[in-house]
């Protein structure tokens, strides 16, 4: 399993809008688990100031986190490899 950001650039779209962010991720990463889809969205850390926000992942492959942001319907800027350096995260082994 690894980890992935997602960075998504937000102009214009209103606070409420981006609450609803890390719902759609959570329930496409959902729907895709049950069809037996590897994925699983850790979070989103919002930067309003810069209209931007970036989503944590975790799955098999970059071609499944891009699967459930098309499943959920929102855009993104990229995807990148990452490491999860918060002990909340890291998955004992």
């Amino acid at each position: 399993m690894g980890t992935y950001l997602v960075e998504r650039f937000l102009p214009g779209v209103p606070d409420k809008e981006l609450a609803r962010i890390g719902e759609r991720a959570r329930e496409a990463c959902r729907r895709l688990y049950a069809a037996g889809v590897d994925v699983r969205y850790l979070g989103s850390t919002l930067v309003p100031d810069d209209e931007s926000c970036f989503c944590l992942f975790e799955a098999s492959s970059r071609a499944e986190v891009e699967r459930a942001n098309q499943e959920s319907g929102l855009s993104y800027v990229r995807i990148s490899a990452a490491v999860a350096t918060d002990e909340r995260l890291i998955r004992a082994t």
